[in-house]
């Protein structure tokens, strides 16, 4: 009887147990939030810009920013890579234009910061300094520099 009821549990209890942990631990983590840096004046400088881009990139960035809230800190080259400092491109290439937007990771969330389009294959440098002094700027006040918006739809 001990026998079959070893058997029993290797082959019914653990297998049942391992799924519950894969669920609890994996499946149901919490997603990463993405919060838009605001200026102190209330301006959305990221809004604003993602509202001059054609509707076919604005569809694509919100299907960026969704896979970024998905995947975190596992998203990697050629959509996410780290710049310096802690400060992460995500890009989108449509035609011959890159898009860039510069975001930082603060705990498991992930900020973004500054925004940009351009030929180059690289950031200017005056960008990264300018998403560091905003991620500066959040980390001293987040409530001040957090854009909340009651209807997320209104932004896209």
């Amino acid at each position: 009887m001990g026998q079959k009821l070893k058997k029993y549990y290797f082959f019914v209890i653990f297998p049942c147990s391992f799924i519950a942990f894969m669920r609890y631990y994996i499946i149901e983590m919490p997603r990463t939030e993405l919060i838009t840096y605001k200026e102190t004046n209330g301006d959305v400088p990221l809004l604003r810009w993602l509202g001059t881009l054609s509707h076919k990139v604005r569809y694509k960035w919100e299907a960026r920013f969704e896979l970024l809230e998905q995947s975190g800190y596992d998203l990697r080259r050629p959509i996410c890579d780290i710049l310096r400092d802690g400060i992460y491109e995500l890009r989108l290439r449509k035609g011959k234009i890159q898009y860039r937007v510069l975001c930082a990771f603060v705990g498991q969330n992930i900020v973004l910061l500054s925004h940009g389009c351009s030929k180059e294959d690289k950031v200017p440098e005056t960008e990264i300094d300018k998403a560091i002094v905003n991620r500066e700027k959040y980390l001293a006040n987040p409530s001040i520099h957090t854009y909340k918006c009651e209807d997320k739809e209104a932004t896209r």
